[in-house]
């Protein structure tokens, strides 16, 4: 990947993609990918059931919450990761979304009372 930013994530070199301006024939798939609802609403990725929405754009797989927030505020994520105040994972609603670092998705999860407890823990 030549236009990639390495990024040090769990005491590894990772590879971020940047997202690329959209055509208007992938902007076009993108946005009847979804079901837009009011601006309250989440508006749901039509092509996953439970997690977030993919999309492939030049050859490269890119989540739908991710390009969302491109399209919407002109910024591209890059080593964030975009958040849902929502909690929705298929959600593409700009106005569901913020950009995190892992510790603010954690402390997020935290106040929301979702960290994971009981069997499902894993510890």
């Amino acid at each position: 990947m030549a236009n990639s930013i390495p990024v040090f994530k769990d005491g590894l070199i990772q590879k971020v993609k940047p997202i690329p301006d959209l055509l208007a024939l992938e902007l076009l798939r993108f946005h009847s990918s979804y079901i837009r609802g009011n601006d309250e609403d989440c508006w749901l990725w039509k092509r996953t059931k439970k997690v977030a929405g993919k999309m492939r754009i030049k050859g490269m797989i890119y989540l739908a919450p991710r390009i969302s927030y491109k399209l919407f505020y002109n910024i591209d994520p890059l080593e964030l990761l975009v958040c849902h105040h929502c909690d929705n994972p298929r959600c593409v609603n700009p106005n569901h979304l913020f950009l995190g670092s892992i510790q603010d998705n954690n402390q997020d999860r935290h106040i929301k009372g979702r960290d994971a407890s009981g069997d499902e823990s894993g510890a």
